[in-house]
């Protein structure tokens, strides 16, 4: 902003008072970043910043041609003149024997006293601006077209008393005298309010679609929202249309330009699973296997080594998942996978060298274009004929180009040389030269002062998009901002009001916006809701301009004559393909999403873990149990004098196994350390009145319908004369007791059940006694038990035994 507006960086110095708040003289000092330290660096790098190269070659031109007026004509067209270096350029070619300027939409015809009190959200504030700088009155300017052409029409007239300053807006009162003018202006024009971005969208490219069904109009959409232009142009591919963004597409946006990215992001990712398979799935990369083949690896590798918590260091880590994998025989075909790995790191080997310390900038890219190269040879075809083809490709391949060549390119790091790529890539644009329309345009606000259409689509026209949302400076206060020669946060209300007053004054127009975008109401644009103060002012119903065919035509090019809802799914599996034995705990899972069972052992659907999944509560818990195991099993009768010590040990020796990450480490060590102690506590007063069986046992039991029931039990002790406690670890929430007795949560009162039947083998027959769960944690609250609360145990077993067979039965 401070070199836009031609200002001198070292007056920042001088823009907070001594009487003002001092925060104000805190972030003044802040901003000696860019006022000291920011030259500085540019002086020691030999450079100059990119928006001071341009305005001093934009100076530079001014005076030259003051200096040497050329003979030849200059005309400069379609500027506003809202930076000061373009506003001085101007300058010198209005006073140029041959100079011309062409002013876009300038409005002579505006009443004195309005034009005196514009302010900068009206549209003519910049040109006005630039007129004063000049020194040149609006009578001195010429309308451009014959002399006896108006300067003055009926559209112009409207849109002069909707963009009228609000110290001016009490002759609105007089315009029911003016009713014929105005109503004259609204021919051909149309508001359409769409509930919807899509709607939007769609509509808009029935606008465009109609046009061409005369063969010499032309149509040409004007917006500032770029989501909405790429639904657009999606849209009209339904009749093979495709039209012509200005935009065009960023290179970063591209095949080639993903390609680029994903491809440096493996390496500065140190190959994380996410990184490494979104850059192996992308179609470009070829590795000289076959597509079946290829992603056939690619889908082993993904699902049955990179799946779950993210392995550590790169191939290193893979490598170790492989083995650990092979140990545990979780793995088929590691033999073709371990090749399929080593394959890829030999592709990365040059980049993979490049991930420690500094390095030449071009030293850097040559490598990266070589890998790529490399690894999208296929069929004995050259990547470098695949990647470099095409738009998006000879784009890449100049922006490559221009960066080998540039000598200034300073020493940096991989993840540095990342940065600057996608900074270089996401400032280059891609547009096609061929195969789009020759007759349907889309324009961002700028480009679209220069054409003529014969229907004008003005789409977007809600606050917030146009005009844009006032940027906010937390930098400066507006007085601040003020002394100190930056515009005003009003100035880009005004221009955006510039370029919907052009677009308004066009032979055909229609205006669009959507009521409601992702989920969230709109405000229509602030000349929307003058517009039609306007019209009332002039009895004229705002609603005569929100009419047409078109919204009809979407109607019924959406509508479906015919409707068939989908049927609620009732899988109805034969009998002997449903499952005969089932998990205390897919029961409770039974009980509470049946479908769940029905995918899961009828269908044989498997939830794949996720990418990287974080050492979560799972992973937690199951260190907990085994640690609680092993301990048991060292110490089943008696706890030793350093039971404690012990513990810990254990703990600390599965953490080091299973937690890679330090800081969750960090976050879980004294966690263990707290439930520990807890435990130990506890266990001391349990075993007064229990004595330790079974840890970790399973169990299996039939009922009398022949189903099978199957179980694991945490624990399994003997209490008051053979009774059994089973009792349940839970690290996270525990059921509660109106649940476990109502059957939604069964997995105690089961186990309670297979106990009796004695379906544990080691402890035989025994009669549950108790049923509980030890919450442990390791939080504030280290530990606590919670025993299920059965009034007679017998009677309990039998109505479990029974709920579970009807369940069975009616199934």
């Amino acid at each position: 902003q401070i070199y836009n507006e031609n200002l001198d960086m070292a007056d920042l110095v001088n823009i907070v008072p001594e009487d003002f708040a001092d925060h104000w003289q805190i972030t003044l000092e802040f901003l000696k970043i860019i006022s000291q330290h920011w030259p500085l660096i540019l002086e020691e790098q030999g450079v100059i910043d990119a928006v001071d190269r341009r305005n001093r070659l934009i100076h530079a031109l001014a005076d030259h041609w003051s200096n040497h007026p050329p003979q030849t004509p200059i005309i400069a067209a379609g500027s506003t003149g809202s930076m000061p270096a373009t506003a001085r350029l101007l300058k010198a070619v209005s006073y140029l024997p041959n100079g011309r300027l062409i002013l876009p939409g300038l409005d002579c015809g505006l009443d004195e006293q309005s034009w005196q009190l514009i302010d900068d959200t009206h549209p003519q504030a910049t040109l006005k601006n630039l007129l004063e700088d000049i020194a040149i009155v609006r009578a001195d300017v010429k309308n451009w077209g014959s002399q006896d052409q108006p300067q003055d029409n009926h559209r112009n007239f409207t849109m002069r008393e909707l963009m009228r300053p609000a110290d001016t807006t009490e002759q609105w009162r007089k315009l029911a005298d003016q009713k014929d003018i105005i109503q004259n202006s609204l021919e051909n024009i149309t508001l359409h309010e769409c509930a919807t971005q899509e709607e939007e969208a769609q509509l808009i490219s029935i606008l465009m679609r109609e046009t061409l069904e005369n063969s010499s109009k032309t149509a040409a959409l004007i917006t500032p929202d770029r989501i909405l232009a790429k639904r657009v142009t999606a849209a009209c591919k339904r009749w093979n249309i495709n039209v012509d963004d200005s935009a065009g597409t960023p290179l970063i946006e591209t095949d080639i330009g993903s390609f680029l990215n994903l491809s440096i992001h493996a390496v500065i990712n140190d190959f994380s699973p996410t990184a490494l398979l979104s850059f192996l799935r992308h179609p470009f990369v070829k590795m000289n296997i076959s597509n079946t083949p290829r992603t056939a690896l690619i889908n082993t590798l993904e699902a049955e080594i990179l799946r779950g918590p993210a392995p550590q260091n790169g191939f290193e880590g893979i490598y170790k998942r492989i083995s650990a994998k092979i140990e545990e025989g979780r793995i088929q075909n590691a033999e073709k996978i371990t090749d399929f790995v080593k394959t890829i790191e030999a592709f990365f080997q040059e980049l993979s060298a490049l991930q420690s310390g500094t390095h030449h900038f071009q030293n850097i890219l040559k490598a990266h274009i070589r890998f790529i190269e490399h690894i999208a040879d296929r069929d004995q075809k050259s990547g470098a004929d695949m990647l470099w083809a095409g738009d998006d490709g000879e784009t890449a391949a100049q922006l490559l180009s221009n960066l080998i060549d540039q000598t200034q390119m300073p020493d940096c790091t991989i993840r540095d040389y990342a940065a600057i790529l996608e900074h270089f890539m996401g400032g280059v644009t891609v547009r096609s030269p061929y195969g789009v329309h020759p007759r349907l345009y889309i324009y961002g606000q700028l480009e679209a002062r220069m054409i003529r259409a014969d229907r004008v689509i003005m789409a977007s026209l809600n606050e917030g998009t146009w005009p844009p949302n006032p940027s906010v400076d937390p930098w400066m206060s507006r007085p601040m901002r003020t002394d100190f020669g930056l515009p005003s946060y009003e100035r880009s209300v005004g221009l955006s009001a510039h370029d919907f007053a052009l677009g308004f004054a066009a032979n055909d127009v229609i205006i669009t916006r959507a009521k409601n975008i992702d989920g969230a109401p709109t405000i229509p644009a602030r000349w929307l809701e003058r517009l039609d103060t306007v019209l009332q002012a002039a009895t004229i119903d705002p609603q005569s301009i929100r009419t047409g065919h078109t919204p009809a035509y979407l109607n019924a090019m959406n509508d479906c004559p015919h409707t068939e809802f989908i049927k609620r799914p009732e899988p109805r599996p034969p009998v002997d393909k449903r499952p005969h034995t089932l998990s205390v705990t897919a029961i409770e899972k039974w009980m509470r999403d049946p479908y769940s069972v029905y995918a899961r052992y009828i269908l044989r659907l498997r939830k794949l873990d996720p990418l990287e999944d974080n050492a979560d509560a799972a992973l937690r818990g199951n260190i907990i149990h085994k640690a609680l195991e092993m301990f048991l099993e060292k110490h089943p009768n008696t706890l030793p004098p350093d039971a404690l010590d012990i513990l810990l040990q254990i703990g600390e020796d599965l953490m080091q196994e299973h937690i890679q990450d330090q800081q969750l480490y960090a976050f879980w060590k004294p966690r263990f350390d707290n439930l520990a102690r807890w435990f130990v506590d506890h266990e001391k007063q349990w075993r007064q009145n229990a004595v330790h069986i079974l840890t970790e046992e399973e169990g299996t039991a039939a009922l009398p319908n022949g189903f099978k029931l199957k179980a694991k039990a945490d624990r399994i002790d003997r209490i008051h004369n053979d009774g059994a406690a089973i009792i349940d670890y839970k690290t996270g929430g525990i059921p509660t007791n109106p649940d476990v007795l109502a059957g939604y949560s069964p997995q105690m009162p089961l186990e309670g059940l297979i106990i009796a039947k004695g379906g544990f083998p080691q402890c035989g027959a025994m009669k549950p006694q108790y049923l509980g769960f030890w919450h442990i944690t390791g939080n504030k609250k280290a530990g606590e038990e919670k025993p299920v609360k059965i009034d007679d145990f017998d009677d309990f077993m039998i109505s479990t035994e029974a709920g579970i067979t009807n369940l069975i039965d009616t199934f």
